[in-house]
């Protein structure tokens, strides 16, 4: 059994490319979708996704740059440094 999780983030300077970049994620093969949108904040959005083994992610990060979006370094206790954002979690995507 495989148990490699991997956790990858997304940056974005509008709530629209976050929208946008969301829509393709769930086309996607994920386990998991954590993601912040405001547009009183900055970045604007955050989308956060774990996938169970090793994912191909270089689709993800040409999509994310051409909706201005970028990868962020994600620190193994993310989910405490983004506490105050109030994120959305959906623990798994059928």
């Amino acid at each position: 059994m495989n148990s490699l999780v991997m956790d990858t983030g997304y940056k974005f300077k509008t709530t629209k490319g976050t929208h946008l970049f969301l829509h393709e994620v769930y086309k996607q093969d994920v386990e998991g979708v954590n993601f912040f949108i405001d547009d009183n904040r900055d970045p604007c959005g955050i989308v956060i996704l774990r996938f169970k083994g090793l994912a191909d992610i270089a689709g993800l990060d040409t999509l994310a740059k051409h909706l201005e979006g970028e990868r962020m370094y994600l620190p193994r206790d993310w989910r405490v440094q983004f506490v105050d954002y109030e994120m959305v979690f959906i623990e798994c995507i059928e």
